[in-house]
C-alpha cells in the first residue's frame, strides 16, 4: 500500500498530501480506500474518528467530484478535489481575504499583508533584460507604469486583456482556464495602473496594455515574493 501511495503522491508537506486523480482512478475500489486511509493517517497523524462513510465519500471525489468539492473530516481536516488532484489537508474557511490596495513606487516596493506578498519595482534598460521564464518576474513598458502603479486585490467581475489576446477576459474565467486552485485565487493580487486597469496578474500573466512596445528604451522590472 505504501508503494501505491508513493506512486500517486505529487506533493507532500507538513499537514498536506496531494494525490494524482489519474493514479487513484486506476486502483481497485478496495485499494483506493486503503490508499486514502493511509494518506489521511499520515497527514493527520492518526485515523481517530474517521468513519468508513467518510472514506467512501473521499473515494467518490476521484470518480465524479467537482473541483472544489470537499469531504469534512474530524478535527478540522478535509479531503478536497482539485483539477487533477485529491488533497488531504487542514480545512480552510471560505471567508475572503480583506481587500487591500498599496501604491507601488518606481523604484520601490509594496506589500499586501493579507495576501503575504511583496512586489518590488526597478527601472531597467529594455529589451536587454528580459524577464525570462520566472512567473514571479515581469517586465513592463515604462510608459505603462508612468501614471502610477498600485498593488491590490482583484474585484469580482473585473476584466483584463491577457498578453497576446485581442479581447478582454473576466479574471475569474482566466483563473478557471489556467486551472488556478480556488485556494490560490483570492490570495493572488493584481498590479494596476492609476486608472485601475490591470497590468499584471501577479505570478500568472501580463496584460497586453503593459507589453514592451517596439522601440521602447526603458522598462520596469517587477519581482514578486510570496511568504511561505
Amino acid at each position: 500500500m505504501e508503494e501505491a501511495l508513493a506512486a500517486a503522491t505529487i506533493e507532500r508537506s507538513d499537514e498536506r498530501i496531494a494525490l494524482a486523480v489519474e493514479k487513484l482512478a486506476q486502483l481497485p475500489q478496495g485499494a483506493l480506500h486503503r490508499v486514502l486511509r493511509t494518506a489521511i493517517e499520515e497527514a493527520r497523524g492518526n485515523l481517530q474518528d474517521v468513519s468508513r462513510e467518510q472514506i467512501e465519500h473521499a473515494a467518490g471525489l476521484t470518480r465524479n467530484g467537482r473541483t472544489g468539492k470537499r469531504v469534512a473530516l474530524p478535527g478540522g481536516w478535509q479531503v478536497a478535489r482539485g483539477y487533477n488532484e485529491i488533497v488531504v489537508e487542514r480545512g480552510r474557511t471560505d471567508e475572503p481575504l480583506a481587500d487591500g490596495s498599496v501604491p507601488l513606487p518606481v523604484p520601490g516596493s509594496a506589500r499586501l499583508e493579507a495576501r503575504r506578498v511583496e512586489v518590488t519595482a526597478e527601472r531597467v534598460a529594455a529589451p536587454s533584460q528580459a524577464a525570462g521564464d520566472d512567473p514571479l518576474v515581469a517586465l513592463i513598458d515604462e510608459r505603462a507604469a508612468a501614471p502610477g502603479l498600485v498593488l491590490r486585490s482583484w474585484k469580482p467581475g473585473e476584466r483584463f486583456q491577457p498578453l497576446g489576446m485581442t479581447g478582454t477576459k473576466k479574471l475569474h474565467d482566466f483563473f478557471v482556464d489556467e486551472k488556478v486552485p480556488r485556494r490560490d485565487r483570492d490570495r493572488t493580487p493584481v498590479l494596476a495602473d492609476a486608472q485601475g486597469r490591470i497590468l499584471w496578474v501577479v505570478g500568472y500573466r501580463l496584460s497586453h496594455l503593459a507589453r514592451l512596445t517596439e522601440g521602447a528604451q526603458q522598462a520596469v522590472r517587477l519581482t514578486a515574493r510570496f511568504d511561505e
